[in-house]
């Protein structure tokens, strides 16, 4: 590894409430190393991440090919996690997942004198001070009982004691107009009264990141939901599907993805047929090793996966083999030029029809919007233009297109659903 003098991190990137820069020292394994010393480019892969990466309010300066430091305008709890959040992505982007696991990093945050003393001590030295630190803030992260923002955007969701009740939102199958599958999303306002307040539910791609490392007992919760609701309703109910959510940064963790499969493993596997699982919270380039991971894992327990991206330039490259059922682009966070990202989209879905990859669109908000997805023959729409956040879901049905949106589950023929229950 490459040292750099101390002066090269000592001086501030920006004003930062933290105190001070954040170091990121990858310590690799002899194999990666001896990569990282062939590749004459090692160092511009680094800073391609951090430029594609890093945004406002953090900078970054790279200090070596396998160092950078880190500054930004944050608490100091919600910059450890950002940090720590931020290496997991880098060894993914730099060597996939599988490899990413067997590689050592090295984090330390302090003062500059402490940061110029980590990057030039002894690595067993180093290794020591990294450890303590890690220590200390994985600890001091586990008992905040309210996440901090990890990145610039704030995501306006308040803590929730208990179990969120759960709302259904319709997907539309296109092609022959049926009401096929529901997202089961969680509820924004439980508190509110149902009878006077119209229900509204929180975007799945927010909520997820909002819960962090929790995502992945919410994505277990809502598996359990669907599971319970499927065995437990009436035979003509145990035709519709259900789409569960789970975060992208779930299937980093091995230990996370390992947890969701053992326990879809417990169900039968017609229950299995009936739920197709959608990743969520993906960058824009993700690495082929984590989505053909996904493909290989979780298609040998589910006939149908999704993935969801949040740019409408696909790259049907990045799919090539992936076992995917269909590829859904997310509205949810555009807010301007909404028409032209979709006709974007509908331009790049030929190319993933010829990986036999449905598209499909989220967040889908008017009819104008509606009418322009349906007729670039995409295969799945949902959002505000097709139904409410509803309280009840309904069997597969054919819908009249001018029926929608839909905002009263009578509309549909609907069952009674314990929405409060697991």
């Amino acid at each position: 590894m490459e040292t750099s003098k101390p002066e090269d991190i000592a001086t501030p990137i920006a004003e930062t409430t933290a105190g001070a820069v954040r170091l990121v020292t990858l310590r690799l394994t002899g194999s990666q190393n001896d990569l990282a010393k062939k590749s004459q480019h090692f160092g511009r892969y680094v800073r391609s991440f951090l430029e594609t990466e890093v945004k406002s309010p953090f900078r970054f300066r790279q200090v070596s090919p396998t160092a950078f430091a880190l500054n930004g305008k944050c608490s100091p709890k919600a910059f450890d996690r950002y940090t720590i959040s931020l290496h997991d992505r880098l060894m993914e982007f730099l060597f996939g997942t599988e490899g990413s696991r067997a590689a050592q990093v090295i984090v330390f945050a302090g003062t500059e004198q402490e940061v110029a003393e980590f990057i030039t001590e002894p690595e067993d030295k180093a290794i020591e001070r990294s450890k303590k630190y890690l220590n200390r803030v994985l600890s001091e992260l586990k008992e905040v009982d309210t996440p901090e923002p990890t990145a610039a955007s704030d995501h306006h969701i308040e803590r929730y004691a208990g179990k969120r009740p759960l709302l259904y939102r319709g997907i539309l199958a296109c092609p022959h107009q049926v009401m096929i599958a529901y997202a089961i999303t969680p509820n924004a306002n439980p508190d509110a009264s149902t009878s006077e307040t119209r229900p509204a539910d929180l975007d799945l791609a927010r909520y997820l990141s909002f819960r962090g490392e929790e995502a992945i007992d919410f994505s277990i919760r809502l598996f359990d939901k669907a599971s319970f609701l499927l065995q437990t309703s009436q035979k003509e109910m145990q035709s519709v599907i259900f789409l569960v959510p789970i975060a992208y940064r779930s299937l980093l963790a091995h230990k996370e993805s390992e947890q969701f499969l053992q326990n879809a493993n417990e169900h039968p596997e017609w229950v299995r047929n009936q739920i197709f699982v959608s990743v969520f919270g993906a960058p824009p380039r993700p690495s082929t090793s984590i989505i053909q991971r996904f493909g290989t894992e979780f298609s040998s327990q589910f006939r149908t996966l999704d993935w969801q991206v949040t740019e409408p330039d696909v790259d049907p490259t990045l799919f090539l083999g992936s076992r995917l059922h269909s590829l859904t682009f997310d509205l949810h966070g555009h807010k301007s030029k909404r028409e032209q990202l979709i006709r974007q989209f509908i331009e790049a879905a030929s190319d993933l029809h010829s990986l036999k990859i449905r598209a499909g669109i989220t967040g889908i908000d008017t009819p104008e919007e509606l009418k322009l997805a349906i007729k670039g023959k995409l295969t799945y729409v949902s959002g505000n233009a097709v139904t409410a956040p509803l309280m009840n879901y309904a069997p597969p049905q054919k819908v009249d297109l001018q029926d929608l949106p839909i905002l009263e589950p009578t509309v549909l023929e609907s069952v009674s659903s314990t929405s409060h229950a697991a």
